[in-house]
Parts: structure tokens; C-alpha cells; sequence
């Protein structure tokens, strides 16, 4: 289990990493079509490097501003015809504290000392868990369990792929920057 400062990454980690990003997500995507929102998703890299540079982690290199854009153009070129759908404001700004909160958070991480990866997931995913079904409650969403099996294979599959992607994500942040690192998420969309 992680201590001490380790277990403060932790719970940053688990807040801004699973709890903001996913809460911001899903209002997001209530409104707005997954393409799009893949499209924005590419920005990750982006708000990183500009984020790590303001905290005097990285050094903000015109190499990674225009490979962040050419990511960014490339996913648009894809998801064209979606981005001409009528966005809300609200659901921008949702989409905006999703990839901030992602991108903060692995700048954050790079402050606190590397654990057990499998004992910091735990930790976070406990972290944000309880904060997501705190803004469940409070917004009165019904809960039910899947029904379909489908969905309960979809849950599964996520639960396990998703699980194991986390751990090499962390993997991966600890030995390489936040940009270079966020830069996945320029592929998940494809």
C-alpha cells in the first residue's frame, strides 16, 4: 500500500485521474457524439505540454506544441463530418475540464515518488469510485446493473483491459515525460 507522499500521488491520482475526468466525460457524452469528443481528446497531449511547462517540469519546445497539432488535425481530418455538429457550450467546457483534468494529472504524478503500480491503481480507483457515486447520488441518477449481456461482457472486458492499461500507463510515466506519455491518447480514438 502506498504511504506518505506515495499515497497522496495516489489520491490526486484518483481524483483528478478517475473521478474529475470521468465525471466531466460522462455529462460530456450525454451531449455530444463520441467521434467529437475523440477528436477533442486528441488535445491531451497539447494542454500537457503547456500545463508541465507552467510548473517548470518541462521546457515547452515548439517540437511538441506542432506535433500536439498535427495530432490534433490528423484525428479531425478522421472525425470531419462530426465536428460540424451544434455543441453546447456547457458540454465544451465539460469536454475542456476532461482533458485538463487528464493532463494535470499526469503532470502530477511526476511530483510525488513511484510505488507499487497495482496498490496505487487500487487506491485511485477506489478514490475516484467514491467520488463518482457521490455525484450520483447528489444528481439522483438511478443505479441498476446490467442486463444485456452484451453490456456485462463490454463491463468485463473494460474492467480488465482498462485495469492492466493503467498499470502501463503508470509504467510508462515513470520513465517517460507527461507530453510524451499523454501522447496515447492520441491513438485510443483509433
Amino acid at each position: 500500500m502506498p504511504r506518505g507522499r506515495a499515497l497522496l500521488g495516489a489520491l490526486v491520482y484518483g481524483i483528478l485521474g478517475f473521478g474529475a475526468s470521468n465525471a466531466f466525460f460522462y455529462y460530456a457524452l450525454v451531449r455530444v457524439q463520441a467521434g467529437l469528443t475523440s477528436v477533442i481528446l486528441s488535445l491531451v497531449p497539447l494542454a500537457t505540454i503547456f500545463i508541465a511547462s507552467v510548473q517548470d517540469q518541462e521546457h515547452l519546445e515548439s517540437r511538441g506544441v506542432i506535433g500536439a497539432v498535427v495530432a490534433l488535425a490528423g484525428t479531425a481530418i478522421v472525425f470531419r463530418a462530426q465536428l460540424e455538429s451544434d455543441i453546447s457550450l456547457l458540454a465544451l467546457l465539460s469536454l475542456a475540464g476532461a482533458i485538463l483534468s487528464i493532463a494535470e494529472t499526469s503532470v502530477a504524478l511526476k511530483h510525488f515518488p513511484v510505488s507499487d503500480p497495482y496498490a496505487t491503481i487500487a487506491v485511485a480507483m477506489t478514490t475516484g469510485s467514491l467520488m463518482l457515486l457521490g455525484l450520483s447520488a447528489l444528481s439522483g441518477e438511478a443505479w441498476r446493473l446490467p442486463v444485456q449481456p452484451a453490456v456485462s461482457v463490454g463491463f468485463a472486458y473494460l474492467v480488465l483491459v482498462g485495469s492492466a492499461s493503467f498499470v502501463l500507463y503508470l509504467y510508462v510515466l515513470s520513465r517517460w515525460t507527461a507530453t510524451a506519455a499523454n501522447y496515447s491518447f492520441v491513438l485510443v480514438q483509433l
